[in-house]
């Protein structure tokens, strides 16, 4: 719909066009509009992220707040953790005519982050503790709050990479276990965002501009739940809301219009996991997850705009589509202190091919992780490379001690906690180090335009994602 206004005087007609000026400003207006999540895209928690984040049937401590709040209750120690990551960009886009625009669209900036957690269950070293709670930060170190917004344009952008979805973010969880077999976990995920409404008060002859915005947060539920039948075997299930976080703002002109200026700065759709993790020995985990994501919600990916309550310009629907991610891991117990893991996920482009008027650019992924663990604690039989709430097939062993190292028990039904066993409980290894190393391959994409005289005409892109990082963890 193409909207048309008519003005008495020259004066009035600068006086909107200030206005619309002035709300695109305050939009920090460029041609990135960045979505998505980075815990979405790369994972919390060194451990988790080296098994693929497959971790909706083995997550515990800190990072199950996010992947199952559930698991939770297998974290049966006070648990301390701090990790730092680093992700840089290495991403291709060459059009027909796009020109130092395809230079624009790669240069993502690289993202540095701090975590935190905590994680306890409210009988710390008791395993028939029925509660648990645990926390999770994520901070990027360069900005706690980005955000970068511009109308629809034929400008081409990775609009699910970059420093528009990089911010604040804080996990909380609580967990429930009403059986030995089942625990019920629920959390939120809270994002910092820029909320209120600018009203920016442009009248003939006025001398100032005057911009009210604040900043706040938005919320999601995270609601899991952990099927434990077997000491060696259990099944995860995970719901995350949606996280739509807007900002708008509103420019008011001298009785002529009342524009409003909305656009979405970051989408986290709907998600459903289910996962499966299974002792194959005593030493050798395998992990598996499936996760679907909801982007079909995702419709607007530009600044939409109204004056009067009429839209103006055009409203551009993104077109995404829902996708399936599978995950898969394994973690091996190479030596009695020391863990070696590897993981794989899929995930297919959510966006379509670029043929029309925008340049929304995405590519399928295959990402590959491998990571280490190494743990120590001050009592030598009590070593054991396996991480709080990690199961282990040598739990049907007689003594508590077998080979010189501790039995750690997932804390499934199926593991005896006979009193003989109950002093390995009693103690996990106080210090943990991993680390992980985790690549993206952008499977190479083309885009073939309707128009042959589109001003960036056909084009192909892909590249690759390269993140590190490592974590610390002390347990009480």
């Amino acid at each position: 719909m193409v909207v048309s206004f008519r003005f008495s005087a020259l004066g009035r007609s600068c006086s909107l066009a200030l206005a619309i000026l002035a709300g695109a400003f305050a939009l920090l207006g460029t041609a990135r509009p960045a979505r998505g999540n980075d815990l979405d895209l790369f994972g919390l928690g060194a451990r988790e992220i080296s098994l693929g984040g497959a971790m909706t049937a083995y997550s515990n401590e800190f990072a199950a707040t996010y992947y199952n709040p559930a698991g939770l209750m297998n974290g049966r120690h006070l648990a301390l953790s701090t990790g730092y990551s680093f992700a840089d960009y290495a991403l291709d886009f060459d059009s027909q005519r796009g020109g130092t625009l395809d230079d624009d669209a790669t240069r993502i900036r690289d993202l540095a982050g701090i975590s935190f957690g905590l994680s306890t269950t409210l009988a710390p070293g008791d395993p028939d503790a029925k509660f648990a709670v645990g926390f999770a930060l994520f901070l990027p170190v360069k900005r706690a709050l980005d955000i970068s917004e511009s109308t629809a344009s034929e400008v081409p952008e990775f609009v699910l990479y970059g420093g528009g979805r990089d911010r604040l973010a804080i996990y909380l969880g609580g967990a429930f276990r009403p059986f030995p077999w089942l625990s019920i976990g629920a959390g939120a995920t809270l994002f910092a965002d820029s909320d209120g409404e600018n009203v920016n008060n442009i009248l003939v002859g006025a001398d100032r501009i005057e911009f009210e915005q604040d900043a706040s947060h938005d919320a999601a539920p995270v609601i899991g739940v952990l099927l434990e039948p077997w000491e060696f075997l259990s099944f995860g299930v995970t719901y995350r809301g949606e996280l739509s976080t807007k900002i708008e703002f509103r420019s008011i002109t001298n009785d002529l219009a009342d524009i409003t200026f909305e656009s979405i700065t970051l989408f986290s759709p709907h998600q459903v996991a289910i996962g499966a993790a299974f002792d194959a020995t005593a030493r050798l985990t395998f992990v598996l997850d499936v996760t679907w994501y909801n982007w079909s919600a995702f419709k607007d990916a530009f600044i939409v705009a109204e004056a009067n309550g009429l839209l103006v310009g055009n409203r551009v629907d993104s077109g995404f589509d829902d996708i399936i991610v599978p995950r898969v891991g394994v973690e091996f117990e190479a030596l009695p202190w020391l863990l070696l893991r590897f993981g794989y996920f899929y995930q297919p482009s959510p966006a379509p091919e670029q043929d029309g008027f925008t340049n929304l650019i995405d590519n399928d992924k295959h990402v590959l992780s491998i990571g280490v663990g190494f743990q120590y604690d001050t009592d030598p039989l009590l070593r054991s490379s396996r991480p709080a709430g990690v199961g282990t097939a040598e739990a049907t062993h007689d003594g508590p001690h077998e080979n010189d190292r501790a039995i750690f028990p997932r804390g499934r039904s199926g593991v005896d906690f006979g009193p003989e066993r109950m002093p390995a409980l009693r103690k996990w290894p106080i210090l943990s180090l991993d680390m992980f190393f985790q690549y993206h391959f952008l499977a190479p994409r083309d885009h073939g335009k309707i128009d042959p005289a589109d001003p960036i005409g056909d084009s192909d892109s892909g590249g690759s994602i390269l993140n590190f990082g490592l974590q610390l963890t002390l347990r009480f």
